[in-house]
């Protein structure tokens, strides 16, 4: 065997250790360090200008470590007026290599030690800002509980101010419709919620005042209900469709205090498909910020076409708040690449295309169109027959909060070809004016129409100036360019602040002609709902008329707007509009079992406006399945006499507690009933019947109420002989 020479390096610690046994290594002073170099903000972006109240966010830090191994950190945050959140990764610590660490707390990831988050997505842990306060102290600080011993302990704190914005509400109502002899169709539910989650994540708003309504799909009647073009091709005349169907929608949606409309249409023949969605308020006089259009499209193989794209919505409403394409011609912004930091889905700076654009995904917001992009008032006049538009960053949009205050909505339409508008109704009501109260809006450039509030004397009270055009744009997706559409009627519906002693309001074009006007008469009318007002039980799928009363002191016509709630009252979808019957019969198909309904009707004699609803709440309930078995099995529909349908209802619910009075068969109510052994036999007149088909056989249905309102319902088939 070789020996190796001694080695005096060898046995000196060895020695050393023997003379001195209570020694630790660990009493050497520390030779390493841990830097807290820098924090960002994360909500949205990197780096906003501030944090929005009640959306989550998270904190990046920037760890420099000089240790030549892997050690294990927790992280304190103090924030939120006092708030504390401690992160301790995994467990055992947050993981910080050697060199340059990049770490989101809360919930990770920590790179390059852990590139998975420990945090959930969807579900955090966030730092959430719930204070009334517009600003914040932040302390962060690393190694918060001294585990680590280092160098330099000074330099693992962080503290400083951050703005905290509180924002105005986004209340959207999806608004699904289908026209008059169009086929049935069913909304996808899922991919709007999918929608929804990226608007929640890319749009500067707290998530509590984020919402969306709706979802109940209800058939659009315009006066006009057949379209200039027929058959699929009616889509293309944008013009109608939304004269007849998307103005009113908003209408209604703006009366009962939503912010936006999506209206969500159909199309059901995909060579045919024009677009995806439509901003089609925009790029007209005046203009609408109210309204979008999304289509629902299935191609040859069954595979949605539009809705797929999960930011459709988001990119629609961005439209409405002065987000344009980046190939746009008339608002050039060559802003394409963006880093996507979702919070709730725990990405963090993966390269994306703006939303704004039509590459593939995925998609995000930029940060020029986020927080950047200043207010601009573009001009187009010298080259587009429209004054122009602004363009302008959503973070600053959603930081100012508006006014709410009582405005008439002015409703009307003004003709090419006429020397005279027609001004329909106005609504008087707490909302957002569309022109200001300093006429800083519409754009500064004349001339203009106004709206004029009048007194008694006819004297101005005030003068509201917009815009109207009889051509207006649209920028065509596919050839990136812009189309100009020329149109004979200019509908509009304007917001202006209200003014008292208002006795009439007039339209005035921009040589000064009063196209037409309104009286505002003295005394607003008076309107009580007659059904339902409460307590009801109405079976899901069933149609109901609703009815009500209504009168005005001043003997003016009255026009009503029918709406419904899902929820005690607190937010209303609108059924219908232009109202001048005080009846109105509408399907509940769709709507989901609940017993907090109600019902409103809204009266307006021009602009005076009241309101009547249901006293209470009352339930939509699914009917109870009841088994019915008709007897005879063929029934001679030329002959005369009764048939006989025996009924048994499912456990706990029992026969003699049906109202005999409420019994129908296809049409044909109940002549008599008895009860034995659970069983209700119940004879009705074959004369009575209302049989719609014309074939062979017929699907008798049997439907009722219990004694306590609850309703049932039950089929059998039977064939028919017609002789």
């Amino acid at each position: 065997m070789k020996l190796k020479p001694f080695s005096w390096k060898r046995w000196v610690p060895i020695l050393f250790l023997v003379l001195f046994p209570t020694f630790s290594f660990s009493d050497l002073p520390p030779s390493s360090d841990l830097i807290l170099s820098d924090v960002e903000i994360v909500q949205v972006v990197l780096g906003p200008k501030g944090v929005i109240a009640m959306k989550p966010a998270v904190l990046k830090l920037t760890i420099e470590s000089t240790f030549p191994i892997r050690k294990y950190i927790t992280v304190r945050v103090n924030y939120n007026d006092g708030d504390t959140f401690l992160d301790t990764g995994s467990g055992s610590g947050v993981p910080i290599d050697p060199g340059t660490n990049t770490v989101y707390i809360p919930g990770g990831p920590a790179l390059p030690a852990s590139p998975i988050p420990w945090g959930k997505e969807g579900e955090g842990p966030y730092l959430i800002w719930d204070l009334e306060a517009s600003g914040d102290t932040v302390n962060v600080m690393i190694d918060s509980e001294n585990i680590v011993p280092e160098i330099n302990e000074d330099n693992n704190r962080k503290l400083f101010y951050v703005d905290v914005f509180h924002t105005p509400r986004l209340k959207v109502l999806i608004a699904p419709i289908t026209l008059p002899g169009k086929e049935d169709w069913e909304l996808d539910t899922a991919l709007i919620e999918k929608h929804w989650r990226f608007m929640t994540n890319t749009y500067p708003i707290s998530n509590l005042k984020f919402t969306y309504r709706g979802l109940w799909r209800t058939e659009a009647s315009p006066p006009d209900a057949t379209p200039p073009l027929e058959g699929p091709t009616y889509w293309l005349n944008q013009d109608w469709f939304y004269n007849h169907v998307v103005l009113p929608l908003s209408t209604e949606a703006d009366i009962l205090g939503f912010d936006r409309v999506a209206v969500v249409h159909a199309n059901n023949d995909y060579w045919n498909l024009s677009f995806c969605g439509s901003a089609m308020g925009m790029l007209r006089e005046p203009q609408n910020r109210l309204p979008i259009v999304i289509i629902t499209q299935k191609d040859g193989f069954g595979s949605e076409v539009c809705l797929e794209d999960e930011m459709l919505t988001a990119h629609e409403i961005g439209h409405t708040y002065f987000l344009w394409h980046p190939f746009s011609s008339m608002f050039p912004l060559p802003i394409y690449d963006s880093q996507k930091y979702s919070v709730t889905e725990l990405i963090y700076g993966d390269w994306t295309k703006t939303f704004m654009g039509y590459d593939s995904s995925p998609w995000w917001i930029d940060d020029e169109r986020y927080q950047n992009f200043p207010k601009t008032w573009v001009d187009t006049s010298s080259e587009y027959p429209l004054a122009g538009t602004y363009m302008w960053n959503l973070f600053d949009q959603f930081t100012e909060l508006p006014t709410r205050m009582s405005v008439v909505a002015v409703r009307g339409t003004i003709f090419k070809d006429k020397d005279k508008a027609m001004l329909v109704y106005g609504y008087r009501f707490q909302g957002r004016p569309h022109i200001n109260p300093q006429g800083q809006e519409p754009p500064p450039i004349p001339p203009y129409y106004q709206i004029v509030l009048l007194g008694g004397q006819k004297e101005i009270l005030a003068e509201y100036p917009f815009k109207a055009s009889f051509k207006y744009a649209l920028e065509n997706d596919f050839h990136k360019e812009i189309e100009i559409i020329e149109t004979d009627a200019v509908p509009f519906h304007i917001n202006v602040p209200h003014v008292e002693g208002t006795a009439f309001i007039s339209l005035k074009d921009p040589n000064g002609t009063v196209l037409g006007s309104i009286a505002v008469s003295p005394n607003s009318p008076e309107v009580t709902m007659l059904y339902p007002i409460g307590g009801e039980i109405i079976p899901v799928g069933s149609v109901v008329k609703s009815c009500w009363q209504g009168q005005d002191q001043d003997g003016d016509d009255l026009t009503y707007l029918l709406a419904y709630s899902d929820n005690g009252g607190s937010d209303w979808i609108p059924i219908a509009s232009d109202l001048k019957e005080t009846c109105h019969t509408w399907t509940t198909k769709g709507l989901a079992p609940g017993d907090q309904y109600m019902v409103k009707v809204i009266a307006t004699d021009g602009v005076n406006t009241e309101e009547g609803r249901s006293d209470k709440t009352f339930s939509l309930v699914k009917p109870i399945v009841a088994d019915v078995d008709i007897k005879p099995e063929t029934i001679n529909l030329g002959a005369k006499g009764v048939f006989t349908a025996f009924l048994s209802l499912p456990e706990p619910y029992s026969v003699l507690d049906i109202d005999l009075n409420t019994v129908l068969c296809t049409g044909a109510p109940a002549v008599r009933g008895t009860v034995s052994n659970n069983i209700l036999t119940v004879k009705f007149d074959r004369k009575d019947l209302k049989i719609t088909t014309a074939g062979n056989t017929a699907v008798f249905k049997v439907t009722g109420k219990l004694k306590d309102g609850a309703p049932f319902e039950g089929r059998d088939t039977v064939r028919l002989i017609r002789q």
